[in-house]
């Protein structure tokens, strides 16, 4: 045989085995990830999968969640590093605390919670470039607001407002509204993008937006939040699998006929809508 087209025909089959091998997707959150499941059987990165399968992508998914953790705690532990030398990933999803993407009063911290942005930015540019050097894409996961209803977004919340000896006195810490609570965060997501050209934004919380305010089907905030209304219930976890299956793998959700049984059909073929919008 023609050395020339052996060698050909060995790069065609190493090629073809290669497009073969599963996408591994690796997420790294807390509650909002393994919510409303736990952190044995987490919610997302399952919905993520069975949408993926469902449409012809062949995915493993793994998860390293705790709850309430920071990408501080989830950098110091050191778990997230040796996944990444153990495993070869192609993506890895970053999923902040709730709140660590915002500027935040000083009360958040003295009374226990998290510092904020800086540290947030901080830590998640660490994890984005140990997931660089590992050789996968980072994602970030910009979630969602809490719901208007929880306590911390309250009068009577006692961290609700910047002091007066700090940058933004009198100010509420997730500003004036939820449009401009999304879009805080987002601002904290997108600082801890800057400077690294391969990482993927996702902003799953403008989807939630989205979603909750369209003309196309309105799904009401009650059937994306939980009762304590910050973590998502069935219907949010599976509509931001969506989304991440959307801006990860690059896929057409029209053809997905499949859903949880307590997503309705209405509500499903709204969010297909809603994230068919360009």
């Amino acid at each position: 045989m023609n050395k020339t087209f052996l060698a050909f025909v060995v790069t065609l089959l190493l090629s073809v085995l290669a497009s073969a091998q599963p996408i591994k997707v690796l997420f790294v959150g807390n509650s909002f990830t393994y919510e409303p499941g736990d952190v044995s059987n987490p919610a997302l990165p399952e919905n993520f999968k069975a949408i993926a399968l469902a449409l012809q992508a062949d995915v493993q998914v793994d998860a390293i969640v705790k709850g309430g953790q920071t990408m501080k705690r989830h950098f110091d532990e050191g778990e997230v590093a040796k996944k990444l030398q153990s495993t070869k990933y192609d993506y890895v999803i970053l999923q902040a605390q709730s709140i660590e993407p915002l500027e935040l009063p000083k009360c958040f911290p003295d009374n226990g919670g998290p510092i904020g942005r800086s540290e947030f930015v901080e830590y998640a540019k660490k994890l984005i470039t140990l997931i660089q050097n590992s050789g996968a894409t980072p994602v970030v996961f910009a979630h969602w607001t809490y719901k208007k209803d929880h306590s911390w977004l309250q009068a009577s919340f006692p961290c609700l407002k910047f002091a007066s000896n700090e940058v933004h006195a009198g100010k509420n810490w997730y500003g004036a509204d939820l449009i401009e609570y999304q879009n805080l965060l987002n601002e904290g997501f997108t600082l801890a993008t800057e400077g690294s050209a391969s990482v993927i934004l996702s902003k799953v919380g403008n989807q939630w937006q989205a979603l909750m305010g369209s003309e196309l089907g309105n799904v009401p905030d009650a059937a994306l939040y939980q009762e304590d209304n910050f973590h998502p219930t069935t219907v949010g976890s599976f509509f931001s699998a969506m989304v991440l299956a959307r801006d990860i793998l690059s896929i057409d959700l029209n053809p997905l006929t499949k859903h949880p049984a307590d997503v309705t059909e209405a509500q499903f073929q709204t969010m297909k809508r809603v994230l068919s919008v360009p």
